[in-house]
């Protein structure tokens, strides 16, 4: 294998479990919280680093087939080292195979829920109604003349519920959101 390239083992074993479109995943380093996402629809890590109740800076690192990041890439590296705040120091120089490998041992994975990084993902990924992140209904559609399931709609699930969309992203199915957190309801059982 080339001594540029990682492998995420444990991503992919967790990812292979629910193969979930999206998963959440809490790590720190260099004293620095923040949360990771790993996107099937990018193919990318997206680490968000969280500061007074909001998103102070995000990085995408964009993933080769199979769970693999290439290490060596100038711009990469540059982008990674001012995101963590590493300092330089010239008797131990950062190496990012290492922070790649310290990840992938310890991240912590965390049940999806509307947490302030879903509703900055859904703003900044342009989502149909950004406001709307509350589940309110589901739609179904087969067999009935009220439409079908949009792409937006989907995209939209995939990121706020990607449990649901895992088991229902081939049905003809809507969900319906409100950005009244009054309004939110729970999932009919059926669907879960």
């Amino acid at each position: 294998m080339n001594n540029n390239l990682f492998k995420f083992y444990r991503l992919k074993r967790e990812w292979q479990k629910d193969r979930l479109n999206t998963i959440f995943m809490d790590f720190d380093y260099n004293n620095i919280e923040f949360t990771v996402i790993y996107s099937t629809h990018e193919n990318s890590l997206l680490l968000l680093k969280k500061g007074a109740k909001q998103i102070q800076a995000e990085l995408i690192m964009p993933l080769l087939d199979d769970f693999t990041i290439n290490t060596y890439l100038d711009g990469l590296y540059h982008d990674i080292v001012h995101f963590l705040e590493i300092e330089y120091d010239p008797n131990n120089k950062f190496k990012p195979f290492n922070f790649f490998k310290a990840f992938d041992d310890n991240f912590k994975l965390r049940s999806h829920a509307l947490t302030p990084e879903v509703i900055y993902l859904n703003k900044t990924r342009k989502l149909e109604d950004p406001d709307a992140i509350f589940y309110y209904r589901i739609i179904p559609h087969e067999g009935k003349n009220n439409g079908h399931v949009t792409q937006a709609n989907l995209e939209k699930t995939s990121w706020l519920l990607p449990k649901f969309y895992a088991r229902h992203k081939d049905d003809d199915i809507s969900v319906a959101y409100t950005s009244d957190e009054h309004k939110a309801r729970s999932i009919p059982q059926q669907y879960q």
